[in-house]
Formats: structure tokens, C-alpha cells, sequence
């Protein structure tokens, strides 16, 4: 079976990739608060979400920025790289992207939808926690414009084995 591409949309996520990608040793670098600050009338959650990122990539701070406008308390530390810090937190391999997040005890990888976040944090499942894997374009961080990538939210249990907790089709302008 042959699959047509859209190159715009490849391209694209290729160059966000190439954007986010570590060029240094594994030191950390500096820690920035976000924490407090609201941008809308949307429900606060009590819990504070610390985040994971590069000091280079912008959609990971753009997700985190967004985090904060739906309510989240956030506090960022951008590091040279995430492989340790998604190791401790036990995000898999196959599963990681360009930001990792963690909150309650659960870790939030990628960029997983503010609405997961809160269902998450009020089911309180026995896991490990979300995945977005990769960098699906349309999903909260990677706007580009009304399109979006078809794109699952996983839910990673403790033996590592994941399910689908939510899933967003594709939409074309």
C-alpha cells in the first residue's frame, strides 16, 4: 500500500524536530517559575506541573505557556538533555518527545491535551502516566494553523504496556 504524504506538514515537523534536538552535554541549565500567573477564566489546578524542556525549543515552551493559560500551575527548567530525566520518570523509549512533564506523581510527555491532563488527574488510574509520541502537528504547542494530524493520547501503566486514552482524528482546512 502506498501512502501519500503531505510534504508541508513533514517538513515542517522536521524542522520543529531538528529545533528541539540536543546539541550539548547533559548539564542542567537554568530553572524558570511561570507559576501564579493566569491568563484566563480557565478551572486552576491545584497541582503544580514542573516541566522538562530545552532551553531551545519553542514549542515545548509554547506548550508550557499554554499549560499555564488553562489553568495549570507551571514551573519550567530548561536542561541540555531529557534522556535522564525520562528514564527516572519511566517514560518509554518509543513513546518520548520533545518535553517532558511531570505532575502528582504522573508523568506528562509531549504534548498531551490539557483536557487528558485534568481526566488523568481526577480518575487517578494506577499508571505511570500520558504520551503524546512525537510532535503531532495540530496538537496543543504545534498549531499550524486549522490543520491537525491524526494523533493518540496514551496512557502508559506500570508493567510499561500502554492504551489509547484518547484519540484525535485528522482535520484538513
Amino acid at each position: 500500500m502506498i501512502t501519500k504524504l503531505n510534504t508541508l506538514p513533514v517538513l515542517a515537523l522536521a524542522f520543529l524536530l531538528a529545533a528541539c534536538t540536543p546539541t550539548d552535554n547533559g548539564s542542567e541549565a537554568t530553572s524558570q517559575s511561570q507559576s501564579g500567573e493566569r491568563h484566563n477564566d480557565s478551572t486552576v489546578v491545584e497541582e503544580t506541573m514542573t516541566v522538562y524542556k530545552t532551553p531551545w525549543c519553542g514549542c515545548c515552551t509554547l506548550w508550557a505557556e499554554q499549560a499555564i493559560d488553562a489553568g495549570f500551575d507551571v514551573e519550567m527548567h530548561d536542561v541540555e538533555s531529557l534522556h535522564p530525566k525520562k528514564e527516572e520518570l519511566g517514560v518509554p523509549t518509543a513513546m518520548g518527545s520533545c518535553h517532558t512533564a511531570k505532575i502528582t506523581g504522573y508523568f506528562i510527555e509531549g504534548h498531551v491535551p490539557f483536557d487528558d491532563i485534568r481526566q488523568l488527574l481526577d480518575e487517578r488510574p494506577d499508571a505511570r502516566g500520558l504520551t503524546v509520541p512525537g510532535m503531532p502537528i495540530g496538537s496543543p504547542g504545534m498549531e499550524q494553523g486549522d490543520y491537525r494530524q491524526a494523533y493518540n493520547v496514551y496512557l502508559v501503566r506500570h508493567d510499561g504496556e500502554t492504551e489509547v486514552y484518547n484519540h484525535y482524528p485528522e482535520i484538513q482546512p
